[in-house]
């Protein structure tokens, strides 16, 4: 083999050498790379799910306190509306009372209280009241019951209270205290359907 020849073969070995290193040394790059990029695309992905999630949960307590606010306004309204049926309601019932007030039944509903109360007594002094809208069932009442009869110095709608004065006991069968005791004690049972 000539010089010339073995330079062409030591030129070739070496080239093909280098070829090869470079190659790997590329593919090594390339292998480094790629390993950065998926590094680099989890923590971005990581990143964008903790993102994600931030602002959803932003986003739920934004709608959370808009909800709220809406429920306390219909709230509101309900109460409202509640306040304004249960005044109809009483006013109603106040109407009531006072046409019942102008029957017979209400002699006989004024007479039965005055007997109930006279029982509780059981002997005791007693004093009845009768409201002022009713001074003119004074006389009646006071001959079917055998007891004598005053009047308030307040109108109490109707009805008739009695004192017990060894019991300081007051014995209230006014209809304005039935109508407040009522009133106390309404409840509107009507309820919105996710209640």
């Amino acid at each position: 083999m000539t010089t010339e020849e073995k330079l062409q073969h030591f030129y070739s070995v070496s080239m093909e050498s280098a070829k090869a290193e470079a190659r790997e040394e590329l593919q090594q790059y390339k292998e480094r790379l790629d390993a950065m990029f998926e590094e680099h695309k989890a923590v971005k992905l990581a990143s964008t799910k903790a993102e994600i999630k931030s602002e959803s949960a932003a986003i739920k307590k934004e709608i959370n306190k808009e909800i709220s606010a809406k429920q306390l306004i219909i709230k509101r309204m309900v109460s409202k509306k509640h306040k304004e049926i249960q005044n109809t309601l009483f006013e109603e019932v106040r109407r009531l009372l006072e046409d019942f007030m102008d029957t017979p039944e209400y002699m006989d509903y004024l007479r039965e209280k005055a007997n109930e109360s006279l029982k509780f007594a059981d002997g005791d002094a007693i004093s009845f009241f009768l409201s002022s809208t009713d001074a003119v069932h004074k006389t009646a009442l006071v001959s079917q019951i055998g007891h004598p009869v005053e009047i308030a110095d307040e109108s109490f709608i109707g009805g008739l209270q009695a004192f017990i004065p060894s019991k300081n006991i007051l014995i209230d069968h006014s209809f304005s205290a039935l109508l407040e005791a009522e009133k106390a004690e309404h409840s509107f049972k009507g309820r919105l359907p996710h209640e």
